[in-house]
């Protein structure tokens, strides 16, 4: 099977931080806290997913995580949906989303306009260029998202 893992890391104030590996590629990740699987604010449940190319105007590189519940359009019925691996640097930015990037980092305000540093991915264009280079659109691709260990959220 080909496979993406994500292992989580501990929740911060900034969100979640976590490492991707694909085949040789090693990434950064961010999410955002986890707030019992809430749509478009908890970060996403344990698991393993299938991946689908979602690439849009909004997001030119990106993949929809599919499966146990979540599904690729929008769909009230579903538990959550359109669930995205896209470019974004802060926490804040993601609907219960992942961000990949080069490094983790603190980068200045987020666009708040506040001037504090937040914990943040950085270059995380670059990062998806290079996962694409790896896993191209996502076709056999699934995803494992891994939490950490003694996480205490419920899948």
């Amino acid at each position: 099977m080909n496979l993406v893992t994500v292992q989580r890391g501990v929740e911060r104030p900034g969100g979640t931080p976590g490492y991707l590996r694909a085949n040789d590629l090693e990434l950064f990740t961010l999410e955002r806290r986890w707030h019992q699987n809430r749509r478009r604010e908890s970060c996403i449940p344990p698991g393993i997913y299938d991946l689908e190319w979602h690439g849009s105007e909004k997001y030119q590189v990106s993949w929809a995580l599919v499966g146990k519940g979540i599904t690729h359009q929008k769909d009230p019925t579903a538990d959550r949906d359109v669930i995205l691996a896209h470019r974004a640097n802060w926490a804040h930015q993601l609907l219960g989303c992942l961000a990949v990037g080069m490094t983790h980092t603190y980068l200045i305000d987020g666009g708040l306009g506040d001037g504090v540093p937040r914990f943040a991915v950085g270059n995380s264009g670059k990062a998806l260029r290079l996962l694409k280079d790896v896993i191209g659109d996502g076709d056999g691709w699934h995803i494992e998202i891994l939490a950490p260990p003694g996480w205490a959220g419920v899948p």
